[in-house]
This record gives C-alpha cells, structure tokens and sequence, in this order.
C-alpha cells in the first residue's frame, strides 16, 4: 500500500519537473517539440543545409548546433533557462554605441555557459543558414555595431571578417546615404571592413568624407606607409 502511494506521488509530481527542467527563457527564439529543443529564427533563405534543421513558413528551425566541428543535439548543449538575445543583456547592450544595430539584428545569443551565432548571408547564393557556438560565455566582448570578438576572431552581423588584425582593430561610424542613421565599420592596419566585406585601404578616399569617431589623418598616414 506504502509502495503505491509512491508511485501515486510521483506520477503527480513527475509534470511538474519535467515542466521547470524545460523552461524556456526566450520562447520567441526557443521551442521544444517532442522533447527535442529548436533553435528557430526568421530567414528569407530557401536553402535548407544543416544537418537537424527544417524550414516551416518564414522561419528556420534548429535541433541542433554546430560545436567542434560537430552537429550536436541543441538539447547537450544549450541551457533554455538562460538562453537569450546576447543584446538583451543592458551591459553588452551599452557597448553597441550604435542603435541602428539594435534594431532586430539578432545574430548574437549567450546561454550560462556559451556563446552562440545565427549566421543568415542572403547576398551571397554560397551560403545557407547556420547555427554555430562560436565559443564560451568567457570568450566574448562587444566591439560596437554589429562587431563582436569571440577569442580571436571578430564577427559582424554574424559573418567573421576575413584575415583581420585584431591587435589594431578599431571601429568608426559612417553616415547612411539618404539617411539618419549611421554604419558602424571597422579598420585595421590593413584593411577598411565595411560591416563584414573587406575592402582595400585604397578605398578609404570614397568613404572618409562620411566617416566620424575616427581620425582620418592618422588613418590616412597609416594606410600611406
């Protein structure tokens, strides 16, 4: 009798632990269909890759992340309790010095142990959407705009700049065409990174009469040497 008031009592009680073990911080990035957890974010792309992925309407799902080279069950690795925007946190927030980049450019996201990127390049027929960690927690600092650092590689929107000098890297607002909104691009010793696509220095003279935050004489001379 004692027995099957134990199992009574844990039958009850058995909804409820499954119920907080799967509480989901963001629902709006974050669902759990059969108990399998998705990553789910809008894209325009029709081209469907990763392994443990699907698209439904306008939006991707993910069951699985990209980490060390290996397409891993979200539900290893991601933590639904503190998964969330990456911008949503008021401190990382601060740091983007840019409000245009805050403006549903949601490509940065960080649970209690990792940092993860949501990588959707529609200019560009090679590539499809992708779901990665791109490192741990520890590993990050927000630049400002969309430029993020994670351990040694810098990321703009999502996309890692190509053969970027970290150690000289500095970041500079441009004005928008036609608008009241300003770019956030990056510089370093030898290139000018208009977001993420890399340009020659020698293109510096089409931008510079748009650029603030930066000074262009010592940019110049730099680039003259």
């Amino acid at each position: 009798m004692e027995n099957s008031k134990k199992m009574m009592y844990c039958f009850l009680f058995l909804p409820f632990f499954i119920s907080c073990k799967q509480e989901i911080k963001n629902k709006e990035y974050i669902t759990i269909k059969e108990s399998i957890l998705y990553f789910k974010h809008f894209t325009f792309s029709n081209i469907i890759e990763q392994e443990g992925s699907y698209k439904k309407d306008d939006s991707i799902f993910f069951s699985k992340v990209f980490f060390e080279n290996k397409n891993i069950s979200n539900n290893k690795i991601i933590d639904p309790e503190t998964f969330d925007v990456l911008y949503n946190d008021i401190n990382d927030r601060k740091k983007v010095s840019n409000d245009y980049y805050l403006r549903g450019d949601d490509y940065y996201f960080k649970d209690k142990n990792y940092l993860y990127i949501y990588q959707d390049d529609i200019s560009d027929k090679n590539k499809f959407p992708l779901f990665f960690v791109a490192g741990k927690v520890n590993e990050y600092s927000v630049i400002g705009g969309g430029y993020l650092r994670v351990g040694n590689k810098i990321y703009c929107k999502g996309n890692e700049l190509v053969d970027v000098d970290i150690n000289t890297f500095k970041i500079a607002m441009m004005r928008l065409k036609h608008s009241e909104w300003f770019q956030t691009i990056g510089f370093d010793k030898n290139s000018i990174y208009i977001e993420s696509k890399k340009e020659n220095k020698e293109k510096l003279d089409q931008y510079k009469k748009d650029i603030i935050g930066i000074n262009l004489d010592s940019l110049q001379k730099r680039y003259s040497e």
